[in-house]
C-alpha cells in the first residue's frame, strides 16, 4: 500500500502503554518536565535526523504528529516502511533523550505505533487544530484526575467523579477545591509543543535548523494557520517567522 502522491502526509506516532510506563519510571503527575522535554527533543530529531522528509512535528502527551509535504514523502510512499521507520526511530530517540535527562529506563521496553494520515493542503491546519484541541482536553482531564488522586481518591473513584463532566465543570472543580487555574498552567501543557525548520543567519549566511517552540500559536488562528501552510509550501519558516517565535517566547517566559 502506498500514500496517494497528490496528498500531504501526517505520520501520527503514539506511545504504547505509556500510562503504566510513566508510573513505573516514577514520573510526576499530571506532567513531568523531563518526559515532556524528552518528547520535544524526540520530535525535533524526527524532523532533523530520521530521513522521513518531515518539516514539522507537533507533540503533546505521548503523541507526535509528523508533517511531510507530498513532494518530500520518502520510500516511494510505502506505508509499511513509513510506519515502521517512524515508530522505531521515535523509540530509539526517546530512550536516548530520557537517559540524557537522568531517567534510568533499565529493562523497560519503550515503543510506539504509527499510522499514515493523507491530507489535502486545506486540511492540514484543521488536522493540527484538532490534535491541539485534544491536547487541551488531555490537559483538563489529567489535572482533574490527578488532583482527585492526590486528594486520596482511588483510580476508579477519581474517574467516576469526572465522568460526564464538561471541561468548564472540571475547570471550576479544580479552581474551587484545589486553587488550580488551568488558564495559568505552562503554555506547553495546554497547547503542546512544535518542532519545525527555520532559516537563521549564521555568520552572515542563512542556515536551516530545527527549533522547538514551547509556546505555539493556536492552529485554528491566522498565525497558526500561516505557520502550518508555510511549512507545507516551503518546508521552513523564514526569518520573520523565527523572530515571531523568539518574541513570543520572551513574552511567555520559561513556562
Amino acid at each position: 500500500m502506498r500514500v496517494p502522491p497528490n496528498l500531504h502526509l501526517v505520520l501520527r506516532v503514539d506511545g504504547r502503554a505509556f500510562t503504566s510506563l510513566t508510573d513505573r519510571l516514577g514520573f510526576e503527575k499530571p506532567y513531568d518536565r523531563r518526559f515532556a522535554d524528552a518528547m520535544a527533543s524526540t520530535a525535533a530529531r524526527l524532523v532533523k535526523d530520521a530521513g522521513l522528509g518531515a518539516v514539522m512535528a507537533y507533540t503533546f502527551s505521548d503523541e507526535i504528529n509528523l508533517l511531510i509535504p507530498r513532494d518530500r514523502v520518502p520510500f516511494a510512499g510505502r506505508v509499511e516502511k513509513l510506519v515502521s521507520v517512524s515508530a522505531s526511530c521515535a523509540s530509539a530517540y526517546l530512550v536516548k533523550e530520557l537517559r540524557e535527562r537522568g531517567v534510568d529506563t533499565g529493562e523497560e521496553t519503550i515503543s510506539f505505533d504509527s499510522r499514515c494520515i493523507p491530507l489535502r493542503t486545506d486540511e492540514v491546519p484543521g488536522y493540527m487544530a484538532w490534535r491541539q484541541a485534544e491536547a487541551w482536553r488531555n490537559h483538563v482531564n489529567s489535572y482533574g484526575y490527578w488532583a482527585l488522586r492526590k486528594k486520596g481518591l482511588g483510580p476508579r473513584e477519581a474517574a467516576e467523579r469526572l465522568k460526564g463532566m464538561k471541561a468548564h465543570d472540571v475547570h471550576e472543580l479544580l479552581y474551587s477545591e484545589f486553587g488550580i487555574n488551568l488558564g495559568r498552567t505552562p503554555v506547553w501543557q495546554r497547547r503542546g509543543m512544535v518542532a519545525y525548520k527555520v532559516v537563521v543567519p549564521v555568520r552572515g549566511v542563512l542556515r536551516r535548523r530545527v527549533t522547538v517552540d514551547r509556546h505555539p500559536p493556536f492552529f485554528d488562528d491566522p498565525e497558526g494557520e500561516r505557520l502550518v501552510l508555510s511549512l507545507v509550501e516551503k518546508g521552513y519558516v523564514d526569518i520573520d517567522g523565527w523572530e515571531g517565535v523568539m518574541k513570543r517566547d520572551q513574552r511567555a517566559g520559561a513556562g
